[in-house]
């Protein structure tokens, strides 16, 4: 059994929100301690899943990288992003000295991990893959809008990108960030500037405006597109296809509805 479940997506279009929903099947190991527990257990599992979707999708959009869901697998070998670590096989990945993994391995538990890049890894081959489509202007917009008011701050004069603050990111990034000190403070007369670059010119996004065929090399890959997140019955539907696909059990749908109520509310309209 190849144990990856890999969601894979462009910046901004929900990959996060969709990870967390496909953590909610008992196959799939939750990157939450707290909640996996309790899935183990049995116990309050609708509850504490709900907690976990009001702390880690603020309301105020200024917090979205300090609070947003984060793989707790290593990532050292590979780039989620850049093309670092293609050449990572699946015994180097699985060999790492990480206890998260190896529980997965230990009890036949799917670890679910992102990617935003479109060619994945050799470790990855075999694996599970959904694949977040943008093809149309209406997704394509809705997503620009997303990604820059969780990514930007605006503050008096400044602008600050968040994902490259060590005040503003998440945690575990602030190591890498003291380390490379990239700059996250711009004027706001750049603007415009910015905008063109990391939203309307971000390669993430320009990659995942058709389905290649590249992206069903190796993996066992569903699409899903954006837009299907707008209306939760048609959400509720796509999901119950994969988890049947991907052999995920059933789906709790009443759970789901109220994820995606708590996720929905606070998106960009």
């Amino acid at each position: 059994m190849q144990n990856l479940i890999i969601t894979r997506f462009p910046h901004g279009a929900a990959g996060k929100f969709l990870s967390t929903v496909l953590q909610t099947s008992n196959r799939v190991d939750h990157w939450s301690p707290v909640v996996q527990h309790q899935k183990k257990i049995k116990q309050y599992v609708k509850e504490i899943t709900l907690a976990y979707c009001h702390r880690v999708f603020p309301i105020d959009h200024n917090l979205h990288m300090e609070k947003e869901p984060m793989v707790p697998y290593c990532t050292d070998l590979y780039s989620s992003t850049f093309d670092r670590g293609q050449d990572v096989t699946v015994k180097q990945y699985w060999q790492q000295n990480d206890i998260r993994l190896h529980q997965c391995k230990i009890q036949n538990l799917y670890a679910n991990v992102i990617f935003n890049k479109p060619n994945l890894p050799v470790f990855c081959n075999g694996a599970k893959v959904l694949t977040v489509l943008l093809t149309t202007k209406q997704e394509q917009d809705w997503v620009h809008q997303a990604l820059w008011s969780k990514h930007f701050i605006k503050q008096d004069d400044k602008i600050i990108y968040s994902p490259s603050s060590p005040l503003h990111c998440h945690l575990s990034a602030v190591p890498k960030l003291l380390h490379y000190q990239p700059k996250y403070c711009f004027e706001e007369s750049e603007r415009d500037e910015l905008y063109n670059r990391y939203i309307l010119n971000n390669s993430t996004i320009l990659e995942y405006t058709q389905p290649h065929s590249r992206f069903n090399d190796n993996v066992d890959n569903m699409f899903l597109n954006i837009s299907d997140l707008f209306l939760v019955d048609r959400f509720i539907a796509k999901v119950e296809k994969v988890f049947g696909k991907f052999d995920l059990g059933k789906l709790d749908s009443d759970l789901v509805v109220e994820m995606h109520k708590v996720w929905w509310s606070r998106q960009c309209k």
